[in-house]
């Protein structure tokens, strides 16, 4: 069988994506690290265990100051999702505490579906060697996720992935690699068989 680089790279980033919006804690954790300042970023999740009506986890954060010169630290992390949130608290410095509901983790995973993030996702990696990792993201969503002008994004790294109501942009450190109306993502990602 002759599978190239990209088919795989872009078959596996459409599957990885769609399992983390699948994931409402996941979802949940890239939503309160795209609110924080400095803003954080996800980097590992561990030892999710499902202890009754309670999930519990241990995470690490990266801190990515506003200074990109001073040092980004690491930060671990407990929390559980219990009742109707996704909490989290910081093991070590001050006494932190996170939360986010889990209809909003929810909402935010839909949406990003809805919208075919995963999709732009999978397009934009399709032609690279490597393609997403499940590391090192947070997610930002416009208030009132299913409002009107809906708008979400998600960073990766360095690779920045945002769907408003009219367009689907990839960039990367500022520099935009890839510019598609929404019209655009749906036929690319039919014609590649990603829907």
């Amino acid at each position: 069988m002759n599978m190239q680089v990209r088919d795989i790279a872009g078959r596996q980033s459409l599957d990885l994506s769609k399992l983390f919006f699948g994931d409402v804690l996941l979802v949940g954790l890239a939503l309160i690290a795209g609110q924080q300042e400095p803003r954080m970023r996800v980097v590992t999740v561990t030892d999710r265990q499902q202890i009754r009506t309670r999930e519990s986890f241990n995470a690490e954060y990266q801190e990515v100051p506003a200074n990109p010169k001073q040092k980004r630290s690491l930060q671990k992390v407990t929390g559980e999702i219990f009742g109707d949130d996704v909490t989290f608290k910081m093991a070590t410095g001050p006494s932190r505490l996170f939360k986010v509901p889990l209809p909003d983790a929810r909402k935010a995973g839909a949406q990003a579906i809805k919208m075919h993030l995963p999709q732009l996702i999978a397009l934009f990696y399709r032609d690279q060697a490597e393609g997403l990792r499940d590391s090192l993201y947070t997610l930002t969503a416009k208030r009132g996720f299913l409002a009107m002008s809906p708008e979400i994004a998600l960073q990766v790294g360095d690779d920045l992935f945002r769907i408003d109501k009219t367009r689907a942009v990839v960039s990367r450190r500022g520099e935009v690699l890839l510019d598609l109306s929404r019209e655009e993502l749906r036929q690319r990602a039919e014609q590649a068989g990603y829907l």
